[in-house]
């Protein structure tokens, strides 16, 4: 996978902060979401550009008609015709989902109807020797990686409801992979997600701050959370910058929907981060 900007730029660095995935190799590809958002109300579907390899996703929905994520099966409901099926990891598509110290495997199963219809187009855990169904799901907030194994890139499409709570993300004390959990962007430096309260570590460089990456599909966008200690005015402390733009303006930048980010916590202590819902 792209390594991560930092002290360390080697696989190592990948596999303690976006952890190897079973040995599967580097060479990951960033999210890349499709536009298209349709709702009636706030139920509706989004398109997923899943790249020929590894592509970063986010979970942006609930189960419809309540507050929890749906489960891998309800999320790609609709999707059964563009996910690669198989019998096994190898032969399929899968999601590699980040616990805090390994990562779980996910693979689409079809067993061409030998287990029965409920057997087939579902999604398995890989360590579960039950042969039943996962009923695992992805958390609002929290990012997987998709593995695509056509070669070639498709679209994917998941369904479910927009959440109207808002959601709470837990940042572990180094590299965590942090997800928008709404179908719409949420700026950096904008409302919905009060960083300073939340603890979010500033400092006057990268090196002394947190930090957010964003792989643009070819290199990551390094951001840091700075303050000046009011040299230049209120209105530039405790704001994300990019590090790579000389203005000295605060970044208008923001998580596009969809979109999962690696969040660097350089205070070594957890702390919860809460994305306010655009939907009330």
């Amino acid at each position: 996978m792209p390594a991560l900007i930092g002290a360390d730029t080697s696989c190592e660095l990948a596999a303690r902060s976006a952890p190897g995935r079973g040995g599967l190799g580097c060479g990951c590809f960033a999210p890349a979401w499709g536009a298209e958002v349709v709702s009636s109300n706030v139920v509706g579907y989004q398109k997923l550009t899943i790249y020929p390899e590894w592509t970063m996703i986010a979970n942006p929905f609930v189960v419809v008609g309540e507050n929890e994520a749906p489960i891998f099966n309800e999320m790609f409901a609709s999707a059964k015709t563009t996910v690669t099926s198989g019998d096994g990891p190898t032969s399929s598509d899968n999601l590699q989902v980040w616990t805090g110290s390994t990562y779980t495997t996910y693979y689409f199963g079809n067993f061409n109807g030998e287990y029965g219809a409920q057997y087939d187009y579902v999604w398995y855990d890989a360590n579960d020797d039950s042969g039943e169904p996962t009923q695992d799901w992805l958390p609002s907030g929290q990012g997987a990686w998709f593995k695509n194994n056509t070669g070639s890139q498709k679209v994917v499409t998941v369904t479910g409801q927009v959440a109207t709570n808002d959601v709470v993300v837990s940042i572990g004390s180094s590299w965590t992979m942090l997800a928008n959990p709404f179908p719409q962007d949420i700026p950096l430096n904008g409302d919905l997600v009060d960083w300073k309260a939340a603890g979010t570590t500033a400092g006057d460089s990268p090196t002394s701050s947190d930090n957010i990456q964003l792989w643009t599909g070819n290199t990551y966008k390094t951001y840091y959370y700075g303050n000046f200690g009011g040299e230049y005015g209120p209105e530039y402390d405790d704001v994300w910058y990019d590090v790579n733009d000389d203005s000295g303006e605060p970044t208008t930048d923001s998580i596009p929907f969809g979109t999962a980010v690696w969040y660097k916590n350089s205070s070594g202590t957890s702390f919860n981060i809460t994305f306010q819902s655009p939907v009330k």
